[in-house]
């Protein structure tokens, strides 16, 4: 008795959980996205901002 109203169970919300599996796997995978493109933007703004900078720095004569 008990061996059926787990395999019923188990049944019926085996569909709920992959739902919800996939889901949050869908919901990580934007997140990811978002923290690539993220990073890539910094990546490519990051050097045309110090570039003021490392000539300022070369004509002081610091890191030479």
């Amino acid at each position: 008795m008990i061996t059926a109203v787990v395999g019923v169970l188990g049944t019926r919300f085996a569909p709920v959980l992959s739902q919800r599996i996939s889901a949050r796997q869908r919901t990580e995978e934007t997140r990811a996205a978002e923290q690539r493109r993220q990073f890539e933007e910094r990546r490519t703004v990051y050097p045309a901002m110090n570039r003021p900078h490392a000539s300022s720095t070369r004509s002081f004569g610091v890191g030479e």
